[in-house]
């Protein structure tokens, strides 16, 4: 794998960042445990390892969209066998059907297709692989979120990218083969 890697700023190498999310998995773990949000891209990847670390009570979910790329689905299946697999109540193309396409102002698949399926679990602290790096609009939001009855924790929400394939590497963990591919 070749990935860019940045010098990390002095006192932030990647044990440190490790370190860092592990006790604040450890500080908030709720007494039922914790709903991992799972979506098989290395963000995700790298949060469900570190609820792993952690040793907190944990069950992952993966909303399938049913248009996700099969090689993603497959690598889902096969190295993570443990993910709970959640459905929405329309496909996709219902929903176009239904709403039209999404578009930039009526972004109607995210909610239906991947928020909608995992709403009602009654695990309702969420566990989410979402950084602050990844848009100026995420970065602008708490490290923790209450909303609609559910509190959401970001573990690598100040993880720089360089730090999530670098614990990628150093935790052997396995990647979707789409990364590779461009």
């Amino acid at each position: 794998m070749t990935r860019l890697r940045q010098a990390a700023l002095p006192g932030f190498e990647l044990g440190d960042y490790i370190r860092e999310s592990v006790a604040f998995l450890r500080e908030h773990e709720p007494p039922e445990g914790f709903f991992v949000g799972f979506s098989g891209g290395k963000d995700s990847i790298v949060t469900l390892a570190l609820c792993r670390l952690a040793g907190v009570r944990h069950t992952a979910f993966y909303s399938c969209t049913r248009i996700d790329p099969p090689e993603v689905v497959r690598h889902i299946r096969r190295e993570y066998p443990e993910v709970v697999w959640l459905y929405p109540r329309m496909s996709m193309w219902e929903g176009v059907r239904r709403y039209g396409p999404p578009l930039r102002y009526r972004r109607w698949c995210c909610d239906m297709l991947k928020k909608q399926p995992a709403r009602l679990h009654p695990l309702k602290h969420r566990v989410m692989g979402l950084r602050a790096e990844e848009s100026a609009r995420r970065a602008a939001r708490p490290r923790i979120e209450a909303f609609r009855g559910q509190t959401v924790y970001k573990p690598i929400f100040s993880w720089p990218e360089w730090a999530v394939w670098e614990a990628v590497e150093a935790l052997g963990l396995s990647c979707p083969p789409l990364y590779d591919e461009g």
